[in-house]
């Protein structure tokens, strides 16, 4: 069981740069975490290049050769103590002067133009769904704690999938789906995911 005051912890681990991946699995009391202590995730550039191979996986929608997938490769399975790791050497990964923050008049800009795009082939019958996502880039509060944030997503998003993963390749990476999806073993011995449990599953797994 991960203390939910591990908080400072995970914040320290990301300004480390530690690549790690901490999540909760909906109807699960526990926490899952995995680290790779040492070394450098694995950039992989074809989805078929994951055969064979195990470890926390973090995947664009579209890979490309600025965007590869990043698989974490653990050896550390329990988040670390103070009294085991060394904690007091820190850095900021990404300063704040670095980030260019948008006005809201150039983000509409922005998102009117991609818009415009997506329109086009719906409209010639070329494509049947398209979803166009928004970003929002904020100023960080000097006092926002990620690991904070993350605890708190799981006491309130109970029959979520909550997960906070970062490496120094990807940066941080926090969210939540309502997906419940369930373990299979494989025939290598490993677990896979299932798609998304039936409605009786998931009233027996987490109640009406």
């Amino acid at each position: 069981m991960i203390p939910r005051d591990s908080y400072e912890i995970i914040d320290t681990l990301i300004k480390q740069g530690r690549s790690f991946a901490i999540w909760r699995i909906p109807g699960e009391d526990r926490l899952h975490f995995r680290m790779q202590s040492a070394g450098s995730p694995c950039l992989l550039y074809d989805i078929k290049d994951l055969n064979e191979r195990s470890g926390f996986v973090i995947a664009p929608f579209q890979v490309t050769a600025e965007r590869p997938i990043v698989l974490i490769q653990p050896d550390c399975f329990e988040i670390p103590s103070e009294s085991d790791w060394d904690f007091s050497r820190e850095k900021n990964e990404f300063p704040s002067n670095e980030i260019e923050i948008p006005s809201e008049s150039e983000e509409k800009e922005r998102y009117a133009y991609h818009f415009s795009l997506f329109t086009s082939p719906l409209l010639k019958g070329s494509q049947d769904k398209l979803v166009l996502s928004r970003s929002k880039t904020i100023r960080k509060d000097p006092s926002f704690s990620p690991g904070k944030a993350f605890f708190a997503a799981v006491e309130r998003y109970i029959r979520s999938y909550v997960y906070l993963c970062h490496t120094p390749e990807t940066g941080t990476w926090m969210g939540g789906t309502p997906e419940i999806r369930r373990e299979r073993r494989l025939a290598n011995g490993s677990f896979g995911r299932n798609p998304i449990l039936t409605r009786r599953e998931i009233t027996e797994k987490l109640g009406p």
